[in-house]
């Protein structure tokens, strides 16, 4: 029998508006007002297709790539699929998937599970009160197989493991990467369960990354791990649509929470940028229908501690007293989202991040904050 084969996507392009006062001497309160792709939705095309090969048996493929519909260019790191490229193999077994694809702690592809936390999803503005502005992961990797069971009481288990999460990695610029499966690069392990029931949807994800033991900006970065559990889902009483979600993460590369960059942070006289913290995030939000659209209504939270520079604790890191830095983040957002036709799509939506960053021993005391707004329109084809 012959492949069904789709072709599809999303083109999204919004104007936004950011005010970001950095609350830091000798810097400037920076406005910026652009137009940016993907706002509410990454805009993407993409091929997906199955053939049927008998004693039930499929295999299926999907290729889809990532760009700025502004500029015209490619997304991730300039992958022609880089949103994701796998091949996969059903059965009764179940599912199994191989190429680069999204982290089951995610919101992304296939097998991102953790989309359901949010009425924003992993979108919808940088500052946007969503699981990733809060919570640690939410990336897609390279090299990566994911196998997937079949339902079974609404039940479905998952398993993920990446050789390598990303080949484009030089490590900052050092030139150095490191080989396939190997303690040199960074690997990725998870395991997820959800549960469908009506109304009812929730998602669990346990995981964990090997960092790579290559050096970092000329730094032993020696081997720490990156832990986290994750939880959340939706209930959908009709006249609005609860999310909740939460998150533990120990060893969390500071670099994947959203909009938080350790290259912010002027902690240690060693030049390093890459730096863990311990801690935990939260979600609320709500989806209510109304004049014809929804409004979205979400307030997420985190509070971690960065302990940790380059596998090395913060009292000592870089031969200078440090000490651990805390830091804690309100994300609050309101959004509506007004459809013209099944495809295509309004959206307005109002974003303020504030965010406390205070050093127990170097002076460090900030308190950044951003509002976001934005609007534009969604097409899917």
């Amino acid at each position: 029998m012959a492949a069904d084969v789709t072709l599809y996507g999303v083109i999204d392009t919004g104007l936004v508006f950011q005010h970001a006062d950095a609350d830091m001497q000798g810097v400037d309160t920076v406005d910026t007002f652009q137009m940016k792709s993907g706002v509410t939705a990454g805009s993407r095309f993409g091929l997906k297709g199955t053939e049927d090969l008998g004693n039930g048996l499929k295999i299926g493929f999907v290729l889809e790539n990532g760009f700025s519909s502004d500029t015209g260019s490619f997304t991730q790191d300039n992958r022609l699929f880089g949103r994701e490229a796998q091949l996969n193999l059903s059965g009764a077994f179940g599912t199994v998937a191989f190429g680069r694809m999204g982290s089951l702690a995610s919101g992304n592809g296939t097998f991102g599970l953790l989309g359901s936390m949010s009425p924003f999803g992993t979108s919808w503005g940088q500052y946007a009160a969503n699981a990733s502005t809060v919570m640690s992961g939410f990336d897609r990797y390279d090299n990566t197989v994911t196998y997937a069971t079949p339902a079974f009481a609404g039940f479905k288990v998952y398993a993920q493991y990446s050789f390598d999460t990303d080949t484009k990695d030089d490590y900052d610029g050092a030139g150095l990467h490191g080989v396939e499966g190997k303690s040199s690069v960074d690997r990725y392990y998870a395991m997820g369960l959800t549960y469908a029931n009506g109304p009812l949807n929730l998602a669990a994800v346990l995981d964990q990354t090997n960092f790579s033991t290559t050096k970092w900006n000329g730094q032993g970065w020696g081997s720490p791990v990156d832990n986290a559990l994750t939880v959340g889902g939706n209930y959908d009483f009709k006249v609005v649509k609860l999310y909740a979600g939460a998150q533990y993460f120990d060893n969390a590369d500071l670099n994947s929470i959203d909009s938080i960059s350790s290259k912010d942070f002027a902690l240690s006289s060693a030049k390093t940028e890459r730096f863990q913290v311990e801690g935990y995030g939260l979600t609320v939000g709500a989806d209510i229908p109304a004049a014809g659209g929804t409004f979205k209504v979400a307030t997420s939270y985190l509070d971690g501690t960065i302990d940790t520079v380059n596998g090395w604790d913060m009292s000592t890191a870089g031969g200078a007293v440090v000490g651990e830095v805390d830091i804690t983040r309100w994300n609050t957002s309101a959004g509506y989202l007004y459809s013209l036709s099944k495809r295509t799509s309004l959206y307005g939506v109002a974003s303020y991040s504030y965010q406390t960053v205070k050093g127990q021993k170097n002076g460090l005391d900030l308190a950044p904050t951003v509002i976001e707004v934005a609007a534009g329109i969604v097409h899917k084809f």
